[in-house]
């Protein structure tokens, strides 16, 4: 799979996003430490990926794995909608 550059921009939108989908403290958490770490890879020039980010968050002492980064929950169906 190859991977393509991002721009910084691109990644605070990506940021805004979805930190206003988030529910609990602990994921608004997670973002912030995804986001300060893709902005540190993407400032560099480097590409960002999620064997990267969970490389670096992993030696900062935060434990997560690339699934956590791949995974996109379905919002669940309101009165039968299809999704």
């Amino acid at each position: 799979m190859s991977m393509k550059r991002i721009s910084l921009d691109a990644v605070i939108a990506k940021y805004k996003e979805l930190m206003g989908k988030a529910k609990t403290p602990t994921t608004e958490q997670m973002l912030t430490h995804i986001h300060e770490t893709s902005q540190k890879i993407t400032s560099s020039g480097g590409i960002v990926s999620p064997p990267a980010i969970v490389k670096i968050l992993s030696s900062n002492g935060i434990i997560t794995n690339k699934r956590t980064l791949y995974y996109n929950k379905r919002e669940k169906k309101r009165n039968n909608e299809p999704l």
